[in-house]
């Protein structure tokens, strides 16, 4: 299914090669039917239905293998899910490191150096009117196999959270993923600074330019850089999203934080070369846990939110919020802490209240979409002339015309 954004590139007939070396290189990379050609899926799709059978019982998960992942919501409570997410996590991992060399070798190229995460995930998000909560236990699985298993993650960089910053992401779909249940990225923010506090949360008053959003089938890949920023969309489909995250580098990983995730060796030397290369990945692991606190003092600092190269323009002026006054068409641009405002293509110019009400995100930093103002946190869309959200489960916001 073809996602109708250019910079997401289809790169099913290229060779894993270049899949690798153009993804280091910042490119947004799909391959469609990749498991299928590598003889993969039915074995991740059976750790699926296997993990359903675990917590629900074979006849429940019988029935949802024959409805499709995508429905398993209507067969799972709250805490089911996250239980079934967490043991679909278990069950990636047991596979071992010749599964995920033979993946990753099939997705990014036969290399020398090429390393992967010991702990790949089982990313289960279902529609966010019927999302588990704290009490389904969320949060103990976010400690245990961290953030975006269950529930979304805001914008970010895998390198914020203790990953390498040249890890490229293999995020693989086990069921269908539309717009709307599947991952926001933001190209125009690689490589630019971007404010954050120490828990890796986005400072205020920074965009990261137009999202892009992928539809993937079952057994394709996304592969990106894990330094693009990205985030979770807010389910607002019908459909549940089940995928598997796989994380690699080409080449040493490279951290510039403590590492919080460990990576072993699957290249292609053998011998005593291999063996080298598996002991220095254990040693960076360990030396760099320790190190890396210390290292923290002369390393450069994390970005303020004065250093952004996204910052948002200034609020304007109170006597320049006319259509006249603002920027082009579909720009939005804040007017004061508390409101925005935005011009249509046919010139009529609304205000809108700047925080969105899932999270709190800055829709000074919003885009506009196809009538819709979409939230940078979480991809929640609400109506340009109303207010109204496309997301169930997220509250409405309040909009106005201007004169």
């Amino acid at each position: 299914m073809e996602s109708g954004d250019p910079r997401l590139v289809d790169a099913t007939e290229l060779p894993p090669a270049r899949v690798g070396d153009r993804a280091r290189g910042g490119e947004l990379l799909v391959v469609r039917g990749c498991l299928q050609r590598l003889g993969l899926l039915d074995g991740l799709r059976g750790d699926a239905v296997a993990a359903i059978a675990e917590v629900a019982g074979e006849e429940r998960a019988k029935r949802i293998a024959a409805a499709g992942l995508e429905r398993l919501h209507r067969d799972l409570n709250g805490r089911e899910t996250v239980a079934v997410a967490e043991a679909l996590t278990a069950r990636v991992r047991v596979r071992s490191a010749p599964f995920a060399a033979r993946l990753l070798e099939g997705v990014l190229g036969r290399r020398v150096l090429l390393f992967f995460e010991e702990g790949p995930r089982g990313r289960i998000h279902v529609p966010f009117a019927r999302r588990p909560r704290d009490a389904d236990g969320v949060a103990a699985l976010v400690e245990r196999i961290g953030p975006g298993a269950v529930t979304p993650h805001g914008p970010h960089r895998d390198g914020w959270f203790g990953l390498p910053r040249n890890s490229i992401d293999v995020w693989i779909a086990l069921g269908r993923v539309r717009p709307g249940n599947g991952l926001s990225l933001f190209p125009d923010a690689l490589g630019r600074p971007i404010g954050r506090d120490a828990m890796g949360r986005i400072a205020p008053a920074q965009g990261f330019g137009r999202p892009a959003n992928v539809a993937l089938e079952p057994g394709d890949a996304l592969v990106f850089r894990g330094d693009h920023v990205h985030a979770s969309e807010l389910n607002r489909t019908e459909e549940a999203r089940v995928v598997v995250s796989y994380r690699a580098t080409i080449g040493l990983p490279l951290y510039s934080e403590a590492p919080a995730f460990r990576f072993r060796y699957a290249g292609a030397a053998s011998g005593p070369l291999a063996a080298a290369l598996s002991l220095g990945a254990d040693l960076q692991w360990h030396g760099l846990r320790r190190l890396m606190p210390a290292l923290r003092r002369i390393l450069p600092r994390r970005a303020a939110a004065g250093d952004s190269a996204l910052r948002l323009p200034e609020p304007l002026a109170a006597g320049a919020l006319a259509a006249a006054g603002l920027p082009e068409s579909g720009a939005i641009r804040p007017i004061d802490g508390s409101r925005c405002a935005v011009r249509l293509p046919d010139g009529r110019t609304f205000a809108f209240e700047r925080s969105c009400p899932h999270e709190g995100g800055d829709l000074a930093a919003a885009t506009l979409r196809d009538g819709q103002i979409v939230c940078p946190g979480h991809g929640a869309p609400f109506d340009v002339l109303t207010g109204r959200s496309g997301c169930p489960g997220v509250g409405d916001i309040e909009v106005r015309a201007l004169e």
